[in-house]
């Protein structure tokens, strides 16, 4: 409803994975007026916004949690097997928490209101939808002008635009 009373039309663009194609979301996009589009098999990692550009900080800065995590669990654990050596006492076992939902809730939240709100990202968030062709390159109010992809074998799109 929010797609159709303020801003007319929506797509919603994503990989063929077969769950994302299923009756009740293709019912719910129809119903709040957006229209679900497909990539083509096996062109996400050239096509895929998501994939291009945002995955990869994500990631990093789950890896950067998650080890920050591990590295005050070791220092901890590293104190109690030295007492233990010293008390001549059974060793502590080494086993760190595993991350919960929150962890990762926050974390998300954490490299989206750092790493992915500088004004490079964004910047770099805009070509990369000029560069799959989902934004236009050049734009007037008469005409607009995609980069089209023509070739998986470089790697990259249209390197003549």
């Amino acid at each position: 409803p929010f797609y159709a009373k303020k801003r007319g039309r929506a797509a919603l663009i994503w990989d063929n994975c077969g769950p994302h194609g299923v009756q009740a979301t293709r019912d719910m996009a129809a119903k709040w007026g957006i229209d679900d589009l497909r990539l083509p098999k096996n062109m996400t990692d050239v096509l895929q916004v998501m994939d291009l550009i945002v995955n990869s900080p994500m990631k990093a800065g789950a890896r950067k949690a998650r080890v920050e995590d591990l590295f005050d669990y070791f220092q901890a654990w590293k104190i109690r097997r030295l007492k233990a050596e010293r008390d001549r006492t059974e060793l502590p076992p080494f086993s760190p928490p595993k991350p919960t939902v929150a962890d990762g809730l926050r974390t998300l939240i954490k490299v989206l209101n750092t790493t992915l709100a500088t004004n490079d990202f964004q910047q770099s968030m805009r070509k990369c939808f000029v560069d799959v062709g989902l934004a236009p390159c050049h734009l007037t109010h008469e005409e607009a002008t995609y980069k089209v992809y023509e070739d998986h074998k470089r790697g990259s799109l249209n390197p003549k635009l």
